[in-house]
């Protein structure tokens, strides 16, 4: 209910951006990642929200009363990375911002908390008085967007802390962004070798949900597409064979319910 009642406060134009469909992407499969996602960062409503929350972390950054330096921390790495972004339409480090919006999903729920049962220390009003507290959902999606032409055109290329990044968005946001579901099929096939070590170390409750996602991705794979899907680029023998292997092994080392 919470998410529901934060994205239906949104203004209308964010909401337009964030149903804006993954397909977009595929119609343009000749481009690099750096050009797509340039092309994503140029993108006006991204711009403005992004400076939104620029100009959000120095305002909390100037609160004395953020005491905690390891989120200190976090802020300053964020804005770091969102100034690379803002000025250099540069998405190399956009998985670090996974972290901040756990920060700022963390600090959204903490602060219904306190309104339920009243503030009564200076860092739990610093919590009430946080603008950005609860606002990642925009910001979520632009982070989903770029990491998934990161992991679809650089596929295992892409790096470790990409992948992981992807990972993170699937394990703690699969609800909120566009998509979400598809994550771990989408793993299965860009980076089947990839997903064998991490997809041991999930918990069982996540194993069970990353198969159960993997197996409605691969019955919506038979069906015909939407008339407005564009249907991605056909996939190699030596591709299916590695993922067909990749999900194999998922359904081995997926605990039964």
């Amino acid at each position: 209910m919470y998410t529901a009642m934060k994205t239906l406060l949104l203004p209308f134009v964010l909401l337009f951006a964030l149903a804006m469909p993954d397909t977009l992407s595929y119609a343009q499969s000749d481009l690099t990642s750096v050009q797509m996602i340039e092309g994503i960062l140029s993108e006006r409503a991204h711009r403005d929200e992004l400076k939104r929350i620029n100009i959000g972390i120095t305002t909390i950054l100037a609160d004395d009363r953020l005491m905690d330096q390891s989120a200190r921390q976090l802020l300053q790495q964020s804005q770091a990375v969102l100034n690379e972004i803002l000025n250099h339409k540069d998405g190399t480090n956009v998985e670090k911002l996974v972290e901040f919006v756990k920060w700022l999903r963390a600090q959204g729920e903490d602060q219904i908390s306190i309104r339920d049962t009243g503030a009564t220390t200076p860092q739990q009003q610093f919590v009430l008085d946080n603008p950005l507290a609860g606002q990642e959902v925009y910001l979520t999606s632009i982070v989903h967007w770029v990491l998934a032409e990161y992991v679809r055109i650089d596929k295992a290329g892409a790096g470790t802390s990409k992948l992981e990044g992807y990972l993170q968005l699937y394990l703690h946001f699969r609800r909120m962004v566009e998509g979400g579901d598809g994550i771990p099929n989408g793993l299965l096939f860009e980076a089947p070798d990839w997903i064998h070590s991490r997809f041991q170390q999930l918990t069982v409750d996540q194993k069970r949900q990353f198969l159960k996602d993997v197996q409605e991705a691969r019955e919506e794979s038979v069906l015909p597409p939407l008339p407005d899907e564009v249907p991605g680029e056909p996939r190699t023998p030596q591709e299916q064979a590695a993922y067909e292997a990749a999900y194999q092994f998922i359904v081995n080392n997926t605990p039964p319910p």
